[in-house]
């Protein structure tokens, strides 16, 4: 951390070099992307279970069912509603060790104060989930062989006993507190989530060692696994000694996720990177999955060659020979929002062209899929990195995991994006274990996603055994709105004295998903709107209401029982009150109720 003013440097003078995503959504600062962090914060009333199902298509209409799963946290608890905008004292250190928030690291749990109102209604606790199989990791995962690759009448190996693997992915650059307690926290929440492990992204981090012998030994006492992504925003892709130092110490650690016999790692960008050679420092052949990035057509970064109207053949053989000459195994795509490309939101849905380019490419070779729930970046002048953006994202995480779903086995592996980058908006991880600020507290602190974890949880389980629906085991909902209303207007006391690109796109609406096994009945009730009664017909719809200013009340009931309560978190018609001042915050709250005990 008391290298951030030289590092800050480095990303501003590289925005403009590397290529989409690249540094323009990606600049970090001491090992974090885009320096995210943020400041530690117990998530007030969030979490939830959830689900989604693949019978009904993701579009969402206005009060109409149409797409996936989930529950939401954030029941109402004893403590009174808040206020949007539950500030906080969070400091930004513009100079030396940016300022910690938050107290010691907390035993396992979720960080939600979710309480039950009606009598057959019980909350997630302590980060557990019905939603999904308890996970099983494998030290000795076997990668199938994809279907639609141009080798695609060779016969599939068989898949790890727990099934594809879901990672999520982790910015070691956000702990410099953590001691391995915080870790194990952290570590047996997502286990029992059915995550297998933890992506850890690393930049040049003085903490770096500390940090990932932290994690590799709470990741063998809670037993899950993990694998180093490299951040090529830092590490110089001639730097191959460098980073097989970095690796060295930890592949052959117990946690260490194992494919085939070979420590997996991946990276973000770095195309030009020769594994081969990293390999070869470390002394063991690494099974690497790393990030190309894609220019918008049929061309990957690393396959100069390769252009739009290619036939899949020729697609497929120079992927493998550019695979072959790095040394990597497969690779990891990280297009998980809409119009991330350039960096310029769209109103319109992300669909899988994306991930059919990269599966043609890597032929016969490994594919890991992203899947992200949101994007929001509100950076202004109080920091030297601004950005201020928001990709359109309201029912991307459901409509992201039907799409894998359909893929099927075109999809090898799955990374979730992000377990705690805050600074973007997209972490699903809970808020109340230490990590450092960056700035983007304005818009995090009291905004929990861990509730989107159980809406995962049949998708998980669906993908790990290459079904094409979840099941639905647990009945609940989880909900997910914005804070305030769109048109508020906070230009004069914003940080950054505008409105986020893209904020035109969004609605004023509540996102509610119903999992039930044979159908139910849902109401709900936003502010002081008129109550809405809706049908879900069995499996996960979505349903998307008017955004009412006020408490937000929910109800379920199905043959299994019923469950009501309230959010913790109104939703107001003034700017969102942050410890500087009125600002906008487009980032969203989440929380679950859930079916009987």
């Amino acid at each position: 951390m008391t290298h951030l003013f030289p590092l800050l440097t480095a990303l501003l003078a590289a925005s403009s070099a590397v290529a989409s995503p690249g540094a323009g959504y990606r600049g970090r600062v001491h090992g974090k992307r885009r320096c995210a962090a943020g400041s530690s914060a117990t998530a007030s009333g969030s979490s939830l279970s959830a689900g989604s199902d693949s019978a009904h298509h993701s579009s969402v209409s206005s009060l109409s069912a149409t797409s996936s799963v989930a529950t939401a946290s954030g029941v109402e608890s004893s403590a009174p509603a808040s206020p949007a905008g539950p500030g906080g004292n969070n400091v930004y250190v513009a100079s030396g060790d940016p300022e910690v928030v938050g107290g010691p690291p907390v035993a396992a749990g979720n960080g939600s104060d979710n309480a039950t109102v009606d009598s057959t209604a019980s909350g997630s606790a302590n980060g557990s989930s019905t939603n999904g199989p308890t996970n099983a990791t494998a030290t000795n995962a076997t990668v199938p062989i994809p279907s639609g690759g141009s080798n695609a009448n060779v016969t599939a190996a068989e898949p790890a006993s727990a099934g594809r693997p879901v990672f999520a992915h982790y910015m070691v650059g956000l702990t410099s507190e953590f001691d391995q307690a915080a870790w194990e926290k952290e570590m047996t929440v997502a286990k029992s989530k059915s995550i297998d492990g933890f992506a850890l992204n690393i930049g040049e981090d003085p903490y770096n060692d500390a940090q990932l012998t932290n994690a590799y030994a709470a990741a063998e006492k809670v037993g899950f696994k993990l694998f180093i992504s490299v951040d090529f925003n830092w590490y110089g892709t001639d730097e191959a000694a460098t980073v097989a130092a970095q690796l060295k110490n930890y592949i052959s650690k117990p946690a260490q996720y194992i494919v085939d016999g070979k420590p997996l790692v991946s990276s973000f960008a770095g195309h030009d990177f020769n594994w081969k050679d990293c390999s070869a420092a470390v002394g063991t052949e690494l099974y690497a999955v790393p990030n190309w990035l894609q220019d918008g057509g049929d061309n990957i970064q690393g396959a100069p060659g390769l252009g739009s109207g290619s036939p899949p053949e020729e697609i497929a053989r120079q992927g493998g020979e550019e695979m072959a000459k790095r040394g990597a195994k497969g690779l990891f795509s990280w297009h998980v929002w809409p119009g991330q490309q350039s960096n310029t939101p769209v109103d319109e849905k992300l669909g899988t062209s994306d991930d059919e380019k990269y599966r043609t490419f890597v032929g016969n070779g490994t594919y890991m899929a992203g899947v992200s729930p949101w994007f929001f970046t509100h950076f202004g002048k109080e920091v030297p990195y601004s950005k201020n953006w928001l990709f359109k994202s309201e029912t991307l995480w459901v409509d992201r995991w039907k799409d894998i779903l359909a893929l099927g086995n075109k999809v090898n592996m799955l990374e979730i994006v992000s377990w705690n980058d805050y600074g973007e908006s997209h972490y699903v991880g809970p808020l109340d274990t230490p990590w450092t600020s960056d700035g983007s507290d304005l818009w995090v602190k009291g905004m929990p996603h861990d509730a989107m974890l159980d809406l995962a949880g049949p998708f998980i389980k669906a993908f790990k055994a290459g079904a094409s629906e979840p099941a639905v085991d647990q009945e609940g909902i989880v909900y997910w709105y914005r804070p305030h209303l769109k048109n508020v207007n906070c230009d004069s006391t914003d940080n950054f004295g505008s409105k986020p690109t893209g904020w035109e796109l969004v609605k004023d609406s509540v996102f509610v998903a119903a999992m039930t096994k044979s159908g139910g009945t849902l109401k709900v009730t936003s502010g002081g709107n008129a109550p809405v009664s809706l049908e879900a017909k069995g499996g996960v719809d979505v349903f998307e209401v008017p955004m009412g200013v006020g408490e937000q009340s929910f109800e379920l009931t199905t043959t299994g029982g019923s469950a009501s309560g309230k959010s913790n978190l109104t939703i107001s018609d003034q700017c969102w009150e942050s410890r500087l001042g009125k600002v906008y915050n487009y980032n969203f709250y989440s929380g679950v109720l859930n079916v009987g005990a």
